[in-house]
């Protein structure tokens, strides 16, 4: 399994590995993954029939404050973007998300408190909705198939950083009641 981020490096993982562990997917950026993923297959005579596509999915529940389960992803996704060089903003520009990956950067800058606040809340509900499955049950699970229709036969279950147990069991049960993933 790799977790490459690059397209080029998206295209080696289908040509040398037998999984993809992808990070900030959407449905969408998945789709042009899983075919950057065939063609590196092809370069090898491999088929893609046995390979793994396992992103993780920030993902959170909590019925009680939805609002709030939706804030730490926000914060979790402005952290990588503002926080933790290039890499990841570079990705999410790729994706599609070129202006607020601008904004959460310029937020970022800016003094502790008020540039985290500021660059979490640039994160968008756009972007938060096409990269995550967090919120209420219903709108979590109303996600769960547009991944699995994009390829996902492996997801892996990322909790936004300062989740409490609470929040982690509740998503937990939920998941497994519903035999979801």
């Amino acid at each position: 399994m790799i977790a490459s981020l690059g397209p080029r490096g998206v295209e080696q993982t289908g040509e040398i590995a037998d999984g993809w562990l992808p990070i900030f997917p959407s449905a969408r950026s998945l789709v042009g993954g899983t075919s950057l993923l065939a063609q590196g297959a092809s370069r090898s005579g491999r088929s893609m029939d046995d390979f793994e596509i396992a992103p993780m999915i920030l993902t959170a529940i909590s019925d009680d404050d939805p609002q709030g389960v939706r804030n730490l992803a926000r914060a979790h996704i402005a952290f990588y973007v503002g926080g933790m060089g290039t890499f990841y903003a570079n990705l999410l520009t790729r994706y599609g998300y070129g202006d607020e990956v601008e904004r959460i950067a310029r937020e970022w800058k800016k003094p502790r408190r008020a540039g985290r606040l500021a660059a979490a809340e640039a994160v968008t509900d756009k972007m938060l909705d096409a990269m995550t499955m967090v919120g209420n049950g219903r709108h979590v699970f109303s996600r769960i198939d547009e991944y699995r229709d994009a390829g996902v036969t492996l997801p892996i279950v990322a909790f936004p950083f300062g989740a409490d147990k609470a929040v982690m069991s509740q998503t937990i049960e939920a998941l497994g009641a519903r035999k979801a993933l």
